[in-house]
């Protein structure tokens, strides 16, 4: 339990894992993601790095992207996360053809989740409580940033 404790903390505090390493969050790919791509930047061309969903690509293609959240306007603690403590959270080119990849769970009291080395072709993402049907979905700031308020 605390190795699992542990690791989730740690993969928190670094951002999301890449391809293949979980850290603690389960990695999927609701409609693209990796699928035989790259998992380290030494498997991309020289001048390319390897983006969280396993592609390689110039560094002009990648970005940061923050989530955040609150509940009811307040912050995400323990205290408001109590009926939805684990989150799922998609992100998408913003079509319906259901391309993007997805962490699920994601604990709802850590309040911010941060993804490194995503493709700018990722500009919208999804929240919500996991395994729910539907997520609230918001479009990203030109600065890769979002915010939502969960009700």
């Amino acid at each position: 339990m605390r190795s699992g404790l542990l690791a989730l903390v740690l993969a928190t505090a670094a951002g999301c894992p890449a391809p293949g390493d979980d850290g603690g969050y389960s990695y999927y790919p609701p409609g693209g993601g990796p699928q035989g791509g790259c998992k380290s930047d030494d498997d991309c061309a020289s001048g390319l790095a390897c983006a969280r969903d396993g592609s390689c690509l110039d560094s002009s293609q990648i970005h940061h992207i923050s989530t955040a959240w609150t509940v009811h306007g307040q912050p995400a603690s323990d205290a408001t996360c109590a009926s939805q403590p684990n989150l799922e959270i998609q992100f998408s080119d913003g079509f319906s053809d259901g391309f993007g990849i997805g962490y699920a769970p994601v604990p709802c009291n850590e309040g911010r989740f941060t993804v490194d080395k995503m493709p700018t072709y990722y500009t919208t993402v999804g929240l919500g409580a996991a395994n729910s049907a539907s997520l609230m979905t918001l479009e990203l700031d030109r600065d890769g940033n979002v915010s939502f308020d969960l009700n």
